[in-house]
């Protein structure tokens, strides 16, 4: 097609068209809180949700001195501002971070009494290292959910069991090999290679492959223990056992959890199942609004509502509760598995993807939409192009058939949008989410109601624009296509809109499943019965063995080797004194926490924690986790650890002025240490070095023959790897490459056609997951069209795989890849001389023996739909790949 401007006056849409969006002609539709029918005029709710910016005018605002005339009126302007920012803190302080920031503090305070706290201290033990006590309360610190306390409290203690199991081991080697063999030396080499290159390659390996904040800290306080144990302890030196340091760390880690937890669980409490809820009920909401603008769109035929900033502000509200609803359904488990309600965690996860499942098919709906949009441009002149005589009336033909459409189905479609997005926006949690469940039956009714409606309304219209464009005239195969492709985006619209209504209805399902168990399921605590837990253990451990892959191994592997060559400085007698001054265990922790599986995650890492400033703010308000962490680590190995020594513990450290400590020597050995701990992680790094953007080329994709071209589960995966990207793209921008930074804006974009490919892959999965078994005239079809859709999807997957093959090796692109224009239009010129024939039949009164519904031509219509959605995003990743690589032209020398 050509796009140009049409002159017509029924164009669709005008330039300045009336909206429809507030009257239809009358219709038959449903009411949706009564669920009765009527036949009067009906207009179109706008959202509920807008944002409201009320709140933030209330709030007191600072003032210039530019207004000030004299010196009083600056005296009463600063006390003005020094009051508006009491009353801003305040307010701060009341708000969900300003409660984080307290709690966090106050679990700190209680964790410093390890070290300034006489009757702790004396628990403690007469070792240096109390101040590991308040590094817990940083680490695992209780600005949390309680599940996510309760995980992290499991992880801390397997952590510190592993820790004890491995420094134990070590004792033990050295102690075997000095007293029955006397090989000094031998041990050191097995402690080597055993605990620091095996114990803290597993901790690496665990921590990359669970990919969790949570095990990430756990496996930091593994290192601290094994660490400070295997490298510091005379005991591992002189091959005699020693358990204080052992005993020590357990009574760390009890003194650190319990003010963690003791704070989390009295101090602001926050429930993983009721932030898991609502952020589901604001995710919902979201999709309501998000469904009303697109029916709006397409009503109107504007695209008006895409770009409004309201809408704008519901996709970034809808985004931020999937974050939320994601991080919290895990922490949520523990909540249930805790309290004994182990059943809630399956329907809460069943609800959480159903609301994934419904944010996917309004997205397949709006993917559906802008097809039709991009279409409809280029109608207006179809003729532009075509030989005189042009057929003149066309235009007007094609813009009237869908003026039609509309009218006919615009009610009904209406009623649809209007039921949907009255559950959708509907509380399905009442004030105590964990208790009120509400499930308005009235409302579900008038939804299926009106979506029988829909689907009669919807079979009319269709025919209905067929018969006002004339089928029956004979028409080039240029023409055919056009007319069949913009028939096909109202109905590929339509059923589009359709598995919204059945997408809805299923999460209603769920929702009393829930309610029903919430009232009738007792207490269980099924998963501590103990005869159970080894049949378990067992499947769990073959199922983890089974994901093992190589990138892990190797992973685990270097982190291995770097602590290993670091930990021999401590082993080596010409070094160990050097280890011991410069504090070479906080070096050794360092690497161990710069550690990471891509370079641009170990990049990213390392340079936060040369710049650490700040503390618990920086951790929770400006979400820059490392940065916070290493300042009170900082803090916690140079200050608290200064006044423990000056408490005549026992300790090698006269270097630092034993009794009487040196603050700037132990400051300057802690700065050494940590720094060289860093850049030796980001050294080792470049070993096996493996970008993010490898991570994501080497997923191999693998296709399913069944009408469900997507296998179960594997959707809402895309999804979720998608957002994943984002993080990736953000590591990949700290990594060293001599070319020049990382093309971050580039890959934005690219990434950006993929997610819109992922929603027309989503619109077209609705409609084939729909069918255990093809119609009569499906079948029918798609035999008749078998040659050109082959040809279509080898031309396409051939552009995929050379797009592909460029991006994993960096190669420039040629200037003859191939377009599936000419191979659309011979398939949707198929499908009109199918339709034709069969229209044909049925306008003559012939008995015909295959009888094709209009339904029967949903499944081609998505597929011709998506692919022209992807051939024009494969065109904008041709472009970025071209501006990144270059063209290769007929005059490059490939041979040398």
């Amino acid at each position: 097609m050509s796009s140009a401007t049409g002159s017509s006056n029924l164009a669709w849409p005008p330039k300045q068209r009336p909206s429809q969006r507030t009257k239809l002609k009358n219709g038959t539709f449903i009411i949706p809180r009564t669920g009765e029918r009527s036949r009067s005029e009906f207009s179109l709710s706008t959202s509920t949700n807008a944002v409201v910016a009320d709140d933030i005018n209330k709030k007191p605002k600072y003032q210039s001195f530019e207004a000030a005339e004299s010196f009083g009126d600056r005296i009463h302007i600063i006390a003005h501002n020094v009051k508006t920012a009491f009353i801003l803190t305040w307010l701060w302080l009341h708000t969900e971070e300003g409660h984080g920031v307290l709690k966090c503090t106050l679990a700190y305070v209680l964790g410093s009494m390890g070290t300034f706290f006489p009757p702790l201290t004396a628990f403690l033990g007469n070792r240096d290292g109390k101040h590991v006590s308040a590094t817990i309360t940083v680490y695992f610190h209780p600005a949390r959910t309680v599940g996510s306390m309760l995980e992290a409290t499991v992880i801390a203690v397997v952590a510190v069991f592993y820790a004890e199991v491995i420094s134990m081991l070590s004792m033990g080697i050295a102690i075997a090999m000095r007293s029955q063999l006397g090989l000094t030396a031998a041990a050191h080499v097995l402690i080597l290679i055993i605990c620091i290159g095996g114990g803290l390659g597993f901790v690496g390996w665990v921590k990359q492959r669970l990919n969790s904040p949570l095990v990430n800290v756990g496996s930091t306080l593994a290192s601290i223990a094994i660490i400070s144990v295997i490298t510091k302890e005379e005991g591992v030196q002189g091959g005699y056992f020693d358990d204080d340091k052992i005993v020590q760390v357990l009574k760390l880690l009890l003194v650190g959890i319990t003010c963690t937890l003791t704070v989390n669980v009295l101090v602001w409490r926050i429930s993983a199942r009721r932030v898991l809820r609502r952020s589901i009920m604001t995710a919902t909401s979201s999709l309501g609004d998000k469904l009303s603008s697109i029916t709006k769109g397409f009503l109107s035929g504007t695209e008006d509502e895409f770009w409004t900033s309201e809408y704008g502000r519901v996709s970034a509200r809808y985004n931020s509760a999937y974050t939320t609803m994601n991080s919290t359904l895990r922490e949520a488990k523990f909540e249930y598995f805790f309290l004994g309600r182990e059943t809630f965690y399956p329907l809460d996860k069943r609800l959480s993807r159903s609301v994934e499942a419904l944010s996917q098919a309004i997205g397949g709906l709006r993917s559906a939409l802008e097809n039709q949009f991009t279409l409809l441009r280029e109608v207006p002149n179809l003729e532009d192009n075509l030989p005189s005589p042009k057929p003149t009336g066309m235009t007007s033909t094609l813009n009237r058939a869908i003026s039609a459409y509309i009218d006919g189905g615009g009610q009904t479609l209406s009623d649809i949008d209007e039921s949907g997005e009255k559950i959708l926006r509907e509380p399905a949690f009442g004030q105590d989410p964990n208790k009120d469940i509400a499930v308005n039956e009235q409302l579900r009714e008038s939804l299926r109601d009106a979506l029988n409606l829909y689907n009669n309304a919807r079979s009319e219209s269709l025919q209905e624009l067929y018969r006002t464009i004339q089928i029956g005239r004979a028409r080039s195969e240029k023409i055919q296509a056009d007319i069949e492709e913009v028939a096909a985006a109202c109905g590929h619209f339509s059923f589009s809109l359709q598995a919204v209504a059945e997408e809805t209805d299923a999460y209603l399902d769920v929702l009393e499943d829930i309610k029903y168990t919430t009232e009738t399921a007792p207490r269980s605590w099924s998963w501590f019965k103990f005869w159970r837990v080894k049949r378990r253990v067992a499947q769990k451990m073959l199922k983890i063995s089974r994901f093992i892959v190589r990138e892990d191994i190797l992973f685990g592997i270097k982190v291995g080797i770097g602590a290993l060559l670091w930990a021999m400085l401590a082993f080596i007698p010409s070094t160990r004194p050097i280890y011991q001054t410069w504090r070479g265990e906080w070096g050794l922790l360092s690497f161990m926490i710069v550690a990471a599986m891509t370079t641009g995650s170990a990049n990213t890492t390392g340079t936060a924690r040369f710049k650490a400033l700040f503390n618990f703010y920086v951790i929770l308000v400006i979400k820059k986790a490392p940065l916070g962490r290493i300042a009170l680590l900082a803090y916690n190995v140079s200050t608290l650890y200064a006044y423990s020594i000056s408490q005549d513990v026992d300790d090698d450290d006269d270097d630092e002025g034993g009794s009487n400590p040196l603050i700037l020597d132990i400051a300057w050995h802690r700065v050494v240490a940590v720094t060289l701990g860093i850049v030796w992680g980001i050294v080792m790094g470049l070993i096996w070095k493996r970008g993010p953007l490898t991570v994501s080329l080497n997923k191999d994709s693998t296709h399913n023959n069944t009408l469900d071209y997507m296998r179960e589960g594997e959707q809402a995966a895309l999804q979720r790897y998608a957002f994943k990207l984002a993080s990736l793209r953000t590591a990949a921008k700290s990594e060293f490459e001599l070319r020049g930074p990382f093309p971050d804006a580039a890959y934005g974009r690219i990434m950006r056609s993929t997610k819109n490919m992922l929603n027309g892959f989503y619109a077209m999965r609705l409609i084939t997951s729909k069918r255990n078994q093809l119609t009569e005239g499906e079948r029918a079809l798609l035999e008749y069209t078998s040659t050109e859709r082959a040809l279509l999807c080898q031309r396409i997957c051939h552009v995929f795989q050379v797009i592909a093959s460029c991006l994993m090796l960096e190669y420039p692109l040629t200037d003859a890849i191939p377009t599936v224009e000419n191979n659309k239009d011979r398939l949707l010129g198929k499908i009109y001389q199918f339709r034709k024939e069969h229209m044909n039949t049925d306008l003559s009164g012939d008995e015909s023996p295959l009888v094709v519904q209009e339904s029967d031509y949903a499944l081609l219509y998505a597929y011709t739909l998506v692919t022209l959605q992807v051939a024009a995003e494969l065109n904008k990743v041709r472009a970025e790949i071209e501006a990144l690589y270059g063209v290769l032209h007929e005059e490059a020398l490939l041979l040398q």
